[in-house]
């Protein structure tokens, strides 16, 4: 025990501690897969209106899966007529990031309706067929999310059972590109 007398002076000294930092995790993208996916819907013009829109998954940055569908139509006094495609392909997609060339190959269930105006009413024939289809063109992209698609398209039908649908067209559009949601992996560091 000290007695208060035998103090001569007080000295307050600062003592440094160690502090531990806490380290800030950070997100590891080095090795994430390229996973996208596309939501496009397109106009165009052939012999009349084409509106279409398609889904695509992006497995790589050159290959695409793609789900398209198409319709256009056209009227005269007394026949309406409306094409459907509907069907599946693969995209090939160059490498350049910001107007990015393309080709895409489809197969299409087709489906086209007549409506005939008459005196007594109207008359609806409908058929079914198979087609092919082949677009070509440039996505220039505007931003990370969207993209502006312009194409030259030809699509092929053939077959007993329908009329000869086949045709060139043109079509622009709006592309919107998400990356998939994926699953990062923290480290801390």
């Amino acid at each position: 025990m000290i007695k208060p007398e035998e103090v001569k002076e007080i000295v307050i000294s600062s003592t440094k501690t160690t502090e531990t930092e806490t380290p800030t995790p950070s997100i590891d993208v080095s090795n994430r897969p390229y996973k996208r996916y596309h939501i496009g819907i397109q106009a165009g013009f052939y012999k009349a209106v084409l509106g279409g829109v398609n889904f695509r998954y992006s497995s790589t940055p050159v290959v695409s899966l793609v789900i398209d569908s198409r319709t256009w139509g056209s009227s005269d006094r007394s026949i309406d007529v409306t094409s459907s495609f509907f069907g599946i392909g693969i995209r090939i997609n160059g490498k350049d990031e910001q107007v990015k060339p393309f080709l895409q190959v489809s197969t299409y269930l087709v489906t086209e309706n007549v409506e005939k105006q008459a005196d007594f009413g109207s008359n609806i024939l409908s058929e079914n067929g198979i087609g092919i289809g082949l677009s070509t063109g440039l996505d220039i992209k505007v931003s990370e999310l969207i993209s502006i698609p312009v194409e030259i398209n030809y699509i092929g039908t053939d077959g007993d059972d329908m009329d000869n649908l086949s045709w060139f067209g043109l079509s622009v559009g709006v592309s919107f590109n998400f990356w998939r949601i994926p699953n990062y992996q923290y480290t801390l560091g």
